[in-house]
């Protein structure tokens, strides 16, 4: 990229709001991310949807647990961090018949760095967003699994209680972060 066309992206993405100026930014890392993880396609069994939530618990509760003290939330608008991932993935791993205190849990040396505000916003935008991803994931499962799963779909569906997900009022929060 030459010199003129370096300084129009820049201003380009001056003018973006926050989401998404980080949905572009990353976008490579979410083709990864998706690539890696092989979903909605490696989970083909009840086993295999058994074992990804167990996974999927095991990495979200201590995250969870290590942003809830942080006290950026309240600044951005919001009285809790984002999210209560790891309970619907309880809800879940219980319908299914298993004890979800008996998982193995992420150990706090490989957890992210999530000691300053922007870093917690940073994961947070992760998992608010993985939350649109398990909806696509959800629609292709269902299907194929059908009544395997049934009354085991909390996480990927994002709700318990039928709302809508959160993630309008996270980006809004978010795009309100960024022009502070």
């Amino acid at each position: 990229m030459n010199e003129t066309g370096f300084a129009e992206a820049s201003r380009a993405m001056d003018s973006l709001a926050l989401s998404d100026e980080l949905r572009l930014e990353t976008a490579s890392l979410h083709e990864r991310i998706e690539a890696l993880l092989g979903l909605p396609d490696a989970i083909a069994t009840r086993d295999d949807y058994v074992r990804w939530l167990a996974r999927f618990q095991g990495f979200y509760d201590p995250v969870e647990c290590a942003l809830a003290p942080l006290g950026a939330w309240h600044g951005l608008g919001l009285a809790q961090p984002p999210g209560d991932h790891s309970s619907r993935l309880t809800l879940d791993l219980t319908a299914l018949g298993v004890d979800e205190t008996a998982l193995p849990q992420l150990p706090s040396s490989q957890l992210p760095s999530l000691s300053r505000a922007a870093q917690a916003i940073g994961a947070c935008y992760v998992l608010e967003g993985a939350t649109l991803g398990g909806r696509v994931i959800l629609r292709d499962l269902v299907p194929r699994l059908g009544p395997e799963i049934m009354g085991a779909t909390h996480f990927f569906s994002g709700r318990v209680d039928g709302a809508a997900t959160r993630w309008p009022a996270f980006r809004a929060a978010l795009d309100d972060f960024g022009r502070a």
